[in-house]
């Protein structure tokens, strides 16, 4: 689905906050529906708060992405340039589940745009990850 709008998610203790801007309050109704029945387990609960004015600004994600964001987008050198040191990318081929590159980010973003490129990654999709949980979670998908 395609809002046309701005959309920032981020990872914070035990809540997940997603930023929307210039959406349509329609769609953030469906897209809330959709994330309540995704999250709903039983034994758990959901609480979801909506505040339709910001508290602060939203992120420019062209600056760096701050830790915890919510991320899936295409690997390219501006975006491994721009993580944090410390963050977790992983890049599945999606037809065979193949592993093309999976690694932590460290200080030389050379090397790991480099390994990106010989692995044929760059360009695909990948999925950031920012513990070792997610990380080995999102290496077996």
């Amino acid at each position: 689905m395609r809002w046309g709008g701005k959309c920032v998610a981020k990872w914070c203790p035990a809540v997940m906050e997603i930023r929307l801007q210039h959406v349509r309050s329609r769609q953030v109704a469906l897209a809330t529906r959709a994330v309540a029945a995704h999250l709903r387990e039983p034994g758990t609960s959901v609480t979801i708060l909506q505040r339709d004015e910001a508290v602060s600004p939203m992120p420019d994600l062209r600056d760096g992405v701050p830790w915890g964001t919510v991320l899936r987008a295409k690997l390219t050198r501006h975006l491994i340039y721009g993580l944090p040191v410390g963050a977790y990318v992983t890049v599945v081929r999606r037809k065979t589940g193949q592993r093309l590159f999976s690694e932590q980010l460290g200080e030389s973003r050379s090397d790991s745009w480099a390994r990106a490129l010989d692995s044929h990654a760059a360009y695909r999709v990948c999925r950031i990850a920012w513990s070792w949980e997610q990380f080995q979670e999102h290496r077996s998908i």
